[in-house]
Order: C-alpha cells, then sequence, then structure tokens
C-alpha cells in the first residue's frame, strides 16, 4: 500500500528511473506493484498517448522484457510485466514494432511455453499476441515494400561490384558521411553525422548493406510468421515476383523455401481472388528461370494452378493468367511428366478440341443465355482465352483425346472367405459318428448294412473273431469284454 501511494504522486519518467535502479531479485515486491502502475497508466483514459510516449522514450518496453527475463519463472511478475506491455502495444505510436525489434513475440513463445498450466499468464501473453499480430502484420507489409523498392539498387550495385571488385564498389553512405567529418569531429563523428542527416542517415546506411540473402530470409520469415494475414501473403507473392524479376542470384529463393510460400499462400486464400492473381504472376515469373521452375514443380505448383483454373471458371482474365503460369512450368521437362498426372491436358482438351469444335457448355442462367447470344451475333465480343503457342504444341489430337479419358476403374478383387480351420479329408473307413447305422441304443452297433467295416471283419473269418456270430454276423455289444487274445484255438 505504501509503495502504490509513493507511485501515484510520481511522474512516469521518475517511476522508470525508480524501476531502472531495482531490477534486482531482492526488489521483487517493489517491481510488481510497478509494473501494475505503469499498466494503470497506459491504459488510463486521461494522457494515455502522452505516458505511453514517456515509457518509450525512458527505456519502458526495454525494461519490461528485462522484468520478463529476470523473473522468468515467476508468474505473478510475468503476468504484471506482460500486462503492462499490452496497452503500450495498442498505443498508436511506434510501440508494437519496438517489441517485435526487440524479440518480443520469441519472449511471448518462451513464455507459453513455460507457464502452460498458468491460465492467467497465458490470457495474458495471448491478449499481446494479438495485438503484435495485428500490428505485426501491417509492419511486415511495411517492411516488404520498402525492399521491393531497394531490389532494383541491390541489382545495380550487385553488378557493379561484380565488374569493379568490391573495394571499388559500393561505400556506405554513413562512411562517407564519417569520413567527411572526421578532421572536424574526430571524437564523435557518427553522432554528428546522425544530427546532420538523421533519418536519412540510418535509411541509406540500410540500403548500402542489403543484399539478396537477407531480402529473401525477411520476405520469406514474414511470410511463414503472418501466414493467416491476408495482407501479407498477398505483400509476399508481389515482394517474389519482384525479386524474380530483378535479381541476379535465385539460390537465396530456394534456401529460404519462396517457392513453396507462393503456393501454401494459393492454397490457403484460393477463395481470394487479389491474392490469386498476384500468386499466379508470381508463379509465372519465377518459373521463367530454370532453377525456380524445378522447384515450384516439387512444390505441387501445377496441381494448385489447375485448382485455381477450375475454381474461376467463369473469370476469363484469372484463367487466362493460370495458362501463362502452366505456359512457364512447361519449360522444364520434368514438369511436362507431371501434367499428365495433375490434370492439365483434360484442359488442354478442352480448350483445343471440344470448344473449337462444340462451342462452350451453356449454363442454364437467364444471364449466361443473354451473353452467349450477344457472342453469338458478335464473335469480336466473346471472351476466351489465348492458350500460350508452347502448350498448344505439347500434344497431338490423338493424345488429347486419351489423356482426357477418366481412369478405368480398377478391378476389385472376390475376397476369398477366410477359412479358420481346414476341412478334414475323408478317410477310408469314415470316422466315428459318420455311419448313419449307430443308433446309440443297448444292443450296438449295427455293421450288416453294407458298411466297409463289415465287409471286412467277415472277409477275415481266420482270425476266429469273437464279434462274430453263428450265422457270420457281426455284432458288438455295449458291454462286451474284448479277450486279450484274438486269435481262435
Amino acid at each position: 500500500m505504501q509503495h502504490y501511494m509513493q507511485m501515484r504522486m510520481i511522474t512516469t519518467r521518475e517511476l522508470l528511473g525508480r524501476m531502472h535502479y531495482s531490477l534486482v531479485p531482492s526488489e521483487r515486491d517493489f517491481m510488481v506493484d510497478a509494473c501494475d502502475a505503469l499498466y494503470r497508466r497506459a491504459h488510463s483514459r486521461f494522457n494515455r498517448h502522452k505516458h505511453c510516449e514517456d515509457i518509450l522514450e525512458e527505456g519502458g518496453i526495454e525494461l519490461l522484457l528485462d522484468v520478463i527475463k529476470l523473473w522468468t519463472q515467476d508468474e505473478v511478475m510475468v503476468r504484471a510485466a506482460v500486462r503492462a506491455l499490452t496497452p503500450l502495444a495498442k498505443d498508436t505510436g511506434d510501440e508494437a514494432e519496438h517489441i517485435l525489434e526487440l524479440g518480443g513475440r520469441a519472449i511471448m513463445d518462451e513464455i507459453q511455453q513455460l507457464h502452460r498450466q498458468d491460465n492467467d499468464v497465458l490470457k495474458e501473453c495471448k491478449q499481446l499476441l494479438n495485438v503484435l499480430t495485428k500490428k505485426g502484420s501491417a509492419i511486415a507489409v511495411k517492411e516488404m515494400r520498402k525492399l521491393m523498392v531497394a531490389m532494383d539498387y541491390i541489382k545495380n550495385q550487385t553488378l557493379i561490384n561484380n565488374l569493379l571488385g568490391k573495394e571499388h564498389g559500393a561505400m556506405s553512405v554513413a562512411d562517407e558521411v564519417k569520413e567527411e567529418l572526421k578532421p572536424h569531429l574526430e571524437d564523435d563523428g557518427e553522432k554528428a553525422a546522425k544530427m546532420k542527416h538523421g533519418d536519412e542517415h540510418d535509411m541509406l546506411t540500410w540500403l548500402y548493406t542489403l543484399d539478396y540473402q537477407k531480402v529473401t530470409v525477411t520476405i520469406a520469415a514474414h511470410m511463414s510468421r503472418y501466414h493467416s494475414e491476408l495482407s501479407v501473403q498477398e505483400a509476399g507473392c508481389e515482394a517474389w515476383q519482384e525479386y524474380a524479376a530483378t535479381a541476379t542470384d535465385l539460390r537465396p529463393v530456394l534456401t529460404s523455401g519462396g517457392c513453396g510460400a507462393v503456393v501454401k499462400a494459393l492454397e490457403k486464400f484460393k477463395a481470394k481472388r487479389r491474392l490469386v492473381w498476384k500468386g499466379l504472376m508470381a508463379v509465372a515469373q519465377m518459373a521463367s528461370h530454370e532453377i525456380l521452375c524445378s522447384e515450384l514443380g516439387k512444390r505441387g505448383a501445377i496441381a494448385t494452378v489447375v485448382d485455381m483454373f477450375h475454381t474461376y471458371e467463369h473469370d476469363v482474365p484469372l484463367q487466362q493468367q493460370a495458362l501463362w503460369s502452366l505456359d512457364a512450368l512447361s519449360t522444364y521437362d520434368t514438369n511436362v511428366d507431371r501434367f499428365s498426372q495433375n490434370g492439365v491436358i483434360p484442359i488442354l482438351h478442352e480448350l483445343l478440341v471440344v470448344i473449337p469444335k462444340y462451342g462452350k457448355k451453356q449454363k442454364g442462367s437467364a444471364k449466361d443465355k443473354k451473353k452467349a447470344d450477344k457472342e453469338a451475333k458478335d464473335p469480336a465480343v466473346a471472351e476466351n482465352v489465348i492458350i500460350p503457342y508452347r502448350l498448344r504444341k505439347l500434344y497431338t489430337v490423338a493424345e488429347l483425346i486419351e489423356g482426357a479419358k477418366p481412369p478405368k476403374p480398377e478391378k476389385k478383387e472376390k475376397k476369398k472367405k477366410l477359412e479358420l480351420r481346414p476341412k478334414p479329408k475323408k478317410t477310408k473307413f469314415g470316422r466315428v459318428g459318420d455311419d448313419p447305422s449307430w443308433k446309440g441304443e443297448a444292443e450296438g452297433l449295427d455293421l450288416d448294412k453294407g458298411s466297409e467295416v463289415e465287409e471286412a471283419l467277415k472277409n477275415d473269418k481266420s482270425m476266429g473273431n469273437p464279434y462274430l456270430s453263428k450265422d457270420g454276423k457281426t455284432v458288438v455289444n455295449k458291454g462286451a469284454v474284448v479277450p486279450v487274445n484274438m486269435k481262435g484255438s
């Protein structure tokens, strides 16, 4: 309570100053109250923006992240610090961008893993991550747009460096400024340069230190991190298209997974026409390079483009863009082999064989009939796709007709009945119980009805069998005792 009253009487800057001096384990209770005080000021209705600016200028965001790192296992302290960061991230300034630059997302992921059993901590982390994702996506789009502008410079600078050598190529503007100011301010040339050029100094320094590897890694990381944000995926597709059009080194695209990122964006947002258009343009541009054409085929780009063609069956411009993408993909021989497995031949069969001979399929709606009548009167207004020359020459008419046939249904093999126990083989003299003459009565078993046993016993009279009666009949009595010696005297 005493800490609470003291904090209410001091300014935000003074509170942050005390927190910087109290960043030790022994001041844990004070830091918990101080984090709560920062949350109340950043969340208040009055002077909220002014408090957030003071916290940002005095290093409050760095301080709160240091608090989380110092007391990572303390759920009370972690919850208080994360709770204080959330209203800062929601502010209209650069707070969210600053949190992301300092690795705030990775820290939140670590906290969620450590305190996965604490619902209160997970709730606060989720709220902060939602804000960072929403604002971070806008920041990611802005950064990718900036990279697209810088790609042309990187291309020119790379060519200059390759032609003249790196030592005679680009020299950082920051280094030039420092060299210019060095005779006058030798001890503080960097600070003087920043004071003279301001943000321009930082921007040019960033530009002159860019390379293709940094560009591709940044684009791929943004598309992977904000995979559910439509704006980020659109900007990413544009960035990959621009990279394929201007870059001189395409290996970083393979190492960063750029081809797979475009295919995933098309599959996830197939209902968004603008993204599909940009994604197909990116595929067409990237496939113009053999190394990327091969990688796109491996990543399933052919099946995805075919799916887009069928999804937008009434959108002629988008179907045309899909055909340009297939045309670019057909420059690699292995991709041509994949065409027969991914539904490209039926599309070409319809465009090159069916439509020229029978015309387009007519739908039943009045709008479609009216459009068909208009096209019949004036064929010039008909919207038809243009089949690229390379696709026209890929297959003959016979191959298209054969490839468009539906696959034959596989014959199902008849399932054999499982025999858990094999049938017993029939013995020569039968088995006990198989003889229909068995009655189970006291007189015993009558073997005089043509059985094989009876005939055998009758024919063996020399044995003096006691089971033979005087008249030659064989009778086995139930209570009979078999003598030891079976032979007669």
